[in-house]
């Protein structure tokens, strides 16, 4: 049975990497261009807002380096670099990746898929600024996503969306297959346990390997009382726990409260409209039809996109 949310945070860089995927060979023979890529992704969204999920209004959530997390690292200790979980593609392949991505960012927010991204900041640091900035409203959202670590950075009023194996996980069971650590919330649990003992991420494992098994509870508990014996770098584990407090970053104020902006942004193109603004960014009717779009379109709450709106 399909949930209903109002809005959802869609991780616009994992679908971008998904949906290339599908089509790197043929972008590498230069039979399909940055036009189709990006084509490929609105149909997917559309296809997740049809089928899978209802929710009254979608944002797309995006990384732009550098990132804060490695200037932290670097002025840390110097020499560490955050790197995010993705491999390095050819110059075509990254070249069509950047304008798929730019035409998104321009032209995704037609349609009702307002795009969001600040400078340093990753849409995951957004995705839990997200679920903190929903808590209270009377109806919950929900974070769309295939990468693991988005289950961490639910709320109360948040669930997480795995695309890739279409289920949803709520906050309560996140809690039991991911307990957070006694006496910290989930997002603190999840950024003592990846600054402590490594993240796919970069980050690196700080304890030395013969107290690997024991109890991140027992390694704070020495930590409160001035005991550092269980590690191998102590510094690096500090800066490694810096990198996840939003609040040290640029521009915290107005990330932390980008769903106030974002929400005035965009438009929902009606049917007439969107013919146009399909043939115009040459989308091919066979990946956005008519049909399809005002199925999509039928299942928003158009109120959110009343003159003058606000949260």
């Amino acid at each position: 049975m399909r949930r209903d949310y109002e809005f959802g945070f869609i991780d616009g860089n994992i679908i971008l990497r998904r949906n290339l995927s599908m089509f790197k060979s043929l972008i590498e023979e230069g039979k399909v261009g940055a036009e189709y890529l990006m084509g490929s992704i609105l149909c997917s969204i559309l296809k997740i807002a049809r089928e899978s999920l209802n929710c009254e209004r979608y944002f797309i959530l995006w990384d732009k380096k550098p990132y804060y997390k490695t200037l932290i690292l670097q002025e840390g200790v110097g020499k560490s670099e955050y790197k995010t979980n993705r491999p390095t593609e050819s110059d075509k392949v990254a070249e069509c990746m950047g304008k798929a991505k730019y035409l998104i960012l321009c032209n995704a927010g037609k349609f009702g898929l307002t795009s969001v991204q600040y400078k340093g900041w990753e849409a995951d640091d957004m995705a839990y600024l997200a679920s903190c900035q929903v808590v209270g409203r009377p109806k919950k959202s929900v974070l769309i996503s295939y990468d693991s670590d988005w289950e961490s950075w639910m709320g109360p009023n948040t669930d997480y969306y795995n695309l890739w194996h279409d289920y949803v996980k709520t906050f309560d069971q996140m809690k039991i297959s991911r307990p957070p650590i006694n006496g910290y919330s989930v997002f603190q649990s999840k950024a003592i346990r990846d600054a402590m003992r490594g993240s796919h991420n970069n980050l690196k494992k700080t304890l030395k390997s013969e107290y690997s098994s024991v109890s991140t509870l027992e390694v704070l508990g020495a930590i409160e009382k001035g005991d550092y014996h269980h590690f191998k770098d102590y510094q690096l584990f500090q800066t490694q726990l810096k990198t996840f407090d939003f609040t040290e970053y640029p521009e915290y104020d107005v990330v932390s409260n980008f769903l106030t902006s974002a929400y005035k942004q965009g438009s929902v193109a009606d049917l007439d409209e969107f013919r146009k603004l399909r043939d115009q960014l040459k989308i091919s009717r066979r990946q956005m039809s008519s049909k399809n779009y005002e199925a999509y379109r039928d299942k928003l709450n158009l109120k959110h996109w009343d003159k003058g709106r606000s949260l």
